[in-house]
């Protein structure tokens, strides 16, 4: 499996300012393979979620939610459930740490939340997309996408940046974040005040 992740900068117009390199991801971190483990098991494993706490979980679900709403790390089943769900807790998700990665690591360093308030980016729907396989040369791949509109006052620099998917426990009664991937961005990159930043991670597989 092979994963990159790239920017475009936007100015407040949506213009294309620049576009980065291709980066290569290098950081599946352990839940990643705890929540596939669930999947193909169909067994249950304790992992912690984007809030710190190690729960029991029973399975993962999707990593694309189109909604909004306030960080909100466990959301109840019988409820609105998905519209509860945090912009910013699930998908894409961006941060201003620069600490080496782990392994082990279940939550971005530094987290940058959802708003307008300093420090803040407002995080747009994350969406997954071009589902492509071709045959001609055996590789399938998808892309993740999300936008963020920096509307802060000040400029914004993201040094981290990784992927959260959902996880059920309680007898799937309720779901929490668990974060997947968890990369280094370096050289950082900076939003100025009105621009839009749109990331977006390739996964790639290959026979």
């Amino acid at each position: 499996m092979d994963i990159k992740f790239q920017f475009e900068k936007l100015d407040k117009n949506k213009n294309i300012v620049s576009v980065s390199p291709k980066y290569q991801s290098k950081s599946f971190v352990e839940n990643f393979l705890k929540l596939l483990f669930m999947d193909m098991i169909v067994g249950g494993l304790n992992i912690y979620g984007i809030d710190g706490v190690y729960r029991g979980m029973g399975a993962s679900l999707r990593c694309v939610v189109n909604m909004g709403g306030e960080d909100f790390h466990r959301v109840s089943a019988l409820a609105d459930d998905w519209n509860r769900l945090a912009v910013s807790d699930v998908g894409i998700i961006i941060g201003s740490g620069t600490e080496p990665i782990l392994i082990t690591d279940y939550q971005l360093q530094t987290k940058i939340h959802n708003g307008n308030e300093a420090g803040e980016l407002e995080y747009l729907p994350c969406s997954g997309t071009n589902f492509t396989v071709n045959t001609g040369t055996d590789v399938a791949s998808f892309e993740i996408i999300r936008i963020f509109r920096n509307n802060t006052g000040d400029p914004i620099t993201i040094n981290e940046m990784g992927i959260s998917q959902i996880g059920s426990y309680s007898g799937y009664s309720y779901y929490t974040p668990a974060l997947i991937i968890r990369d280094l961005v370096d050289p950082g990159q900076t939003v100025d005040d009105g621009e839009y930043l749109k990331a977006k991670y390739t996964i790639q597989i290959a026979a």
